[in-house]
């Protein structure tokens, strides 16, 4: 009788210390939460403060440069300048004037950290009662920093477009007049500003010990990660399920895309009147040249340049 009041007494305690571990490690999520929103909100306040101000210098820079290249060419050829000039000065107010919006999901490049906030953000305002200690004047000043940013970037994509339009369309002109020295300028401005945005960008990916810590935490919930393997921007992208996995049969087949059973079936076609051994002879050719295109890769990263870099000052 003894041992089976002591086995209940233990069962009991046992329950009541997993049920306090329960709300420990609950409150303790709540806790992180609220710290991480604040993380967030600082490390995107100084991100959009920085994109901004950089942005806003190499625009002015580069029509700077223009300008002044414009005056080499009003030299050479008036009528050819003024029509260029009249151009490139639209496109300048243009750019500048525009109202600077929000990208949508399939505009500009990925970022895993946006995309990872605003699942949370989305996690957060989903299941109030399990965060207490976040207020929802954090929830909505974060929302708002995440807009600021990745409005930034949207327009820092139109910039890298802006730029390179206009620097190939100088470029036949001081080809075409043997003008050069003041188009380097135009290219350095950017080549750095590009890479500024680029590397700048991949810090935001760099994330600080609060956010590892609150991200393990949660990631340790298989709710928690059933909603961002459902809401996160890849998620609606490709359709993917709670479990994580791509389902391939719910993303329509695009018109005029072939799939990678279309291609095989073709090269088999193909490679059959070369006998039984063809299609082994073609992966051998195969891999022989993605050994060659390694190599040149490697050549090209030795120099500290990535196989990417289109036009290095």
């Amino acid at each position: 009788m003894k041992l089976k009041i002591f086995i209940v007494v233990s069962f009991i305690i046992v329950c009541a210390k997993s049920q306090a571990q329960a709300d420990t490690s609950l409150a303790d999520k709540s806790f992180y939460a609220t710290n991480f929103i604040n993380t967030v909100n600082n490390k995107l306040s100084k991100f959009t403060n920085k994109i901004s101000r950089r942005t806003d210098k190499t625009l002015q820079k580069f029509h700077k440069a223009e300008l002044k290249l414009h005056k080499k060419i009003f030299a050479k050829d008036s009528s050819m300048a003024k029509a260029q000039l009249a151009e490139t000065i639209r496109k300048y107010d243009e750019l500048k004037n525009a109202p600077q919006k929000v990208a949508t999901v399939l505009e500009g490049e990925y970022n895993s950290y946006i995309d990872s906030v605003k699942t949370f953000l989305g996690l957060v305002t989903a299941n109030r009662k399990n965060f207490p200690d976040v207020s929802n004047s954090q929830i909505d000043k974060a929302k708002n920093y995440l807009a600021q940013a990745e409005t930034k970037l949207k327009y820092s994509d139109d910039v890298k477009k802006y730029l390179s339009t206009q620097k190939e369309m100088l470029r036949n002109t001081v080809t075409q007049l043997k003008i050069f020295k003041n188009f380097k300028q135009l290219e350095k401005t950017a080549y750095y500003y590009n890479e500024y945005v680029k590397e700048y960008s991949s810090t935001l990916k760099d994330k600080k010990k609060i956010e590892k810590k609150l991200m393990a935490l949660l990631m340790n919930n298989g709710k928690v990660k059933d909603f961002f393997a459902k809401n996160s921007m890849l998620a609606s992208l490709f359709n993917m399920p709670g479990d994580g996995a791509v389902d391939m049969s719910n993303i329509p087949v695009l018109a005029g895309i072939q799939t990678r059973a279309n291609v095989q079936s073709a090269m088999q076609t193909a490679a059959s009147a070369g006998g039984p051994n063809a299609m082994t002879q073609v992966k051998q050719q195969l891999q022989a040249g993605q050994a060659e295109l390694n190599k040149l890769k490697d050549k090209i990263s030795s120099y500290g340049y990535s196989s990417t870099d289109a036009e290095i000052p």
